[in-house]
């Protein structure tokens, strides 16, 4: 998911489809944690700043799209 977003932000231009992709994978991050933790909590708490930069990514995509708004 990670590559795929990178392809659809910076090649395609789809600015809206990349924000949600970019949801999708903060999701799917967060999940990740989830799941690691329970397993091992160290290995949650080793993954959960991807998760945040995952989160981070979907803010800046969705400010992105929201700032070249057609008019």
């Amino acid at each position: 998911m990670n590559a795929g977003w990178s392809g659809v932000f910076f090649r395609s231009k789809h600015k809206r489809l990349a924000a949600v992709w970019a949801g999708a994978l903060a999701a799917s991050s967060a999940d990740l944690v989830r799941r690691a933790w329970k397993s091992a909590p160290e290995r949650g708490a080793l993954l959960a700043p991807y998760a945040a930069w995952t989160g981070f990514a979907t803010v800046l995509s969705a400010e992105i799209v929201r700032l070249n708004r057609r008019h």
